[in-house]
């Protein structure tokens, strides 16, 4: 299925529902017959002006600019709809690659599902770091996420902005690139920029808004984050299912529900967690740059006691 079909697995015309910062590449449009309303954090005519000044933007693009009826930040989203449409509920929201900017993803979440219907569907595109410009970059813990979410953060912090620039990469001048491809990224020469931005954002001296990746995953990385979320009772969106890489992207379905799970059940919780975490180790290690080194060596990797030997690569890790 390509990636239209996946966003669109549980949307159809006669859903009403909301797109999250879709600017000039809408997938629910309403001129394609969708019932859906835009959220973004600029007005049309701001989307429209930047989208003409982009030179990587098509001129067919800046035509595919809807109005917007919700304007502000994503992590405002049920204050944005309850000011416009009071108590109105919707079958489903759709986000493509605004997730892993959120500076708050739970407080996201959490408006997500007071907008949504019972049953309606959030439905997201995802950058897996394994194959974007985030692949040095270790994965978002959930200790991340609460720290924010106590902080009730706004924009993202000098240490996220810094992190970003400094372990930024490239393929062959590319930010992202197909789950297949075997070459391990060029790191950019830049963290001198990355220290001067962190300087610049301390003590609220920086005043503008300055956009990152807050959050980097992979599919199993996230779908742990969101299955302790929702045992711990901060969401009660459950996990339709998690795909896995669409070149360099992954797809999220969540489903609102009545009320979280019991915390009763905590055997089969920390069984099924125990499965997502070796997942998620697997998935880090399986694209991490030794990794790489190893195949493309063609190594054997051998395992005695605490040392871990890769004949022929004259590299030994441990004591």
């Amino acid at each position: 299925m390509d990636r239209i079909g996946q966003l669109l697995k549980f949307i159809d015309k006669s859903k009403v529902g909301i797109e999250v910062a879709p600017y000039h590449s809408p997938i629910v449009s309403r001129s394609d017959g969708f019932q859906s309303i835009s959220l973004d954090i600029f007005d049309a005519d701001e989307l429209r002006r930047r989208a003409e000044a982009d030179p990587e933007v098509p001129d067919a693009n800046v035509k595919r600019i809807e109005e917007v009826d919700l304007q502000g930040s994503a992590g405002d989203i049920a204050d944005l709809v309850s000011a416009k449409f009071g108590d109105k509920r919707f079958d489903y929201i759709l986000s493509s690659h605004n997730f892993e900017h959120l500076p708050d993803p739970i407080r996201f979440l959490q408006g997500c599902q007071q907008v949504l219907a019972d049953g309606g569907v959030l439905s997201l595109a995802v950058p897996d770091r394994r194959f974007c410009f985030d692949f040095y970059r270790p994965v978002t813990e959930l200790s991340e996420w609460l720290d924010a979410f106590h902080e009730k953060r706004q924009r993202p912090t000098p240490g996220q902005v810094f992190r970003g620039t400094a372990l930024r990469s490239n393929l062959n001048g590319g930010g992202a690139w197909g789950a297949l491809l075997t070459p391990v990224p060029t790191p950019d020469e830049n963290i001198e920029d990355a220290y001067a931005k962190w300087q610049s954002m301390q003590g609220g001296t920086d005043v503008e808004y300055t956009d990152a990746h807050c959050s980097a995953f992979t599919p199993a990385s996230l779908e742990l984050m969101l299955a302790d979320l929702r045992f711990l009772g901060l969401i009660r969106l459950e996990t339709i299912e998690i795909s896995q890489p669409n070149v360099f992207e992954f797809y999220v379905h969540l489903r609102n529900v009545d009320a979280a799970p019991s915390s009763t059940d905590t055997t089969s919780f920390y069984r099924n967690r125990a499965e997502i975490m070796q997942r998620a180790a697997a998935e880090v290690g399986n694209r991490s740059p030794i990794a790489w080194l190893i195949h493309t060596a063609g190594t054997q990797v051998v395992s005695t006691g605490s040392r871990l030997i890769t004949a022929g690569s004259r590299m030994i890790s441990g004591k």
